[in-house]
């Protein structure tokens, strides 16, 4: 891999690390530097919409030896962006604050209505459908499975208590989607914005307020950011307030995509099933809470019939 970076980009390594089998983290010359993979596609995408707009919301990028922002090898493609202090020290509430801020940047420098292929809408309308049933049925199952046992243990029990409200959660999803369904039968646009899907702590540096690496960015609903923080487990209970103070006060909604955001949320995904019940517990209950804060964000949302 040291040849590889000094081939492409003529450094001279003093120290790589592997950080996860798509991230590298090295040293040159006294400066720390990340090495990123990624579909090439993909960061086209990102690299042109960046470049175009001159967007200041990422860290900077380091040019190869042809002046390439990325490489492509074989089926892959690299990038090199500058190392930035990431202010570890600060707790996760403070950084999503500013976080949540530079999305709502993120989201308005780049928006823009797009014409959609026909049907879009209705393909979207059904995937909504068949996760739903997908949820009620891993739910049936859980249910099922502490049935089963001879001596239940105190996850079955939470999990009792916690499952006439997913159902009826279930059903609200179902009226939202119906809704969705009503709203967007004669729509033929959708708006698009530059996503970049992927939070975590140590990727945001709150003193330059950019973010590090395009390998997850992409053009989509500006739904996708916040609901990524919601499912992929960084911060399950964002408090309204802050979506309201740090986000939409910034960049608002349309109700077809307030409607698409509370939908996502409904479909609570499949909880990790854990050998140590009490564990298990721990889950459940964070799932409870989920449910708690779920309820208020909804009801501020102020969607009809839901």
């Amino acid at each position: 891999m040291k040849d590889w970076i000094k081939a492409h980009y003529g450094l001279e390594i003093d120290h790589l690390e592997t950080i996860s089998p798509n991230v590298w983290r090295l040293k040159a010359s006294g400066e720390t530097y990340y090495l990123k993979r990624a579909a090439p596609a993909k960061l086209r995408e990102a690299l042109g919409l960046v470049q175009t707009m001159s967007l200041p919301f990422f860290a900077p990028l380091i040019p190869c030896r042809n002046g390439e922002l990325f490489v492509c090898d074989h089926q892959d493609g690299f990038f090199l962006c500058l190392g930035i202090e990431t202010e570890e020290n600060l707790v996760g509430d403070f950084k999503l604050r500013h976080y949540l801020s530079l999305l709502a940047k993120l989201h308005q420098s780049t928006f823009y209505v797009a014409r959609i292929e026909e049907g879009f809408y209705v393909r979207l309308i059904e995937s909504y459908r068949q996760r739903c049933w997908q949820c009620a049925s891993w739910y049936e199952n859980c249910l099922h499975t502490g049935q089963l046992s001879y001596y239940p243990d105190p996850a079955y029990w939470c999990w009792q208590d916690l499952y006439p409200r997913l159902c009826q959660n279930l059903a609200r999803a179902e009226r939202l989607i119906s809704q969705l369904e009503s709203m967007t039968k004669q729509k033929e646009t959708r708006r698009l914005c530059l996503t970049y899907r992927h939070y975590a702590p140590e990727h945001f540096a709150c003193k330059t307020n950019q973010l590090i690496g395009l390998d997850h960015c992409r053009l989509d609903s500006p739904v996708a950011d916040l609901v990524a923080l919601y499912q992929k487990g960084h911060f399950p209970f964002v408090e309204w307030e802050m979506l309201e103070t740090f986000y939409f006060a910034h960049f608002d909604w349309q109700d077809c995509e307030k409607l698409d955001f509370a939908i996502q949320l409904c479909l609570v995904g499949c909880l990790e099933i854990q050998k140590d019940p009490f564990k298990q517990v721990e889950h459940i209950f964070q799932l409870q809470m989920y449910l708690n804060q779920l309820e208020v964000i909804l009801s501020c949302l102020k969607l009809e019939n839901s």
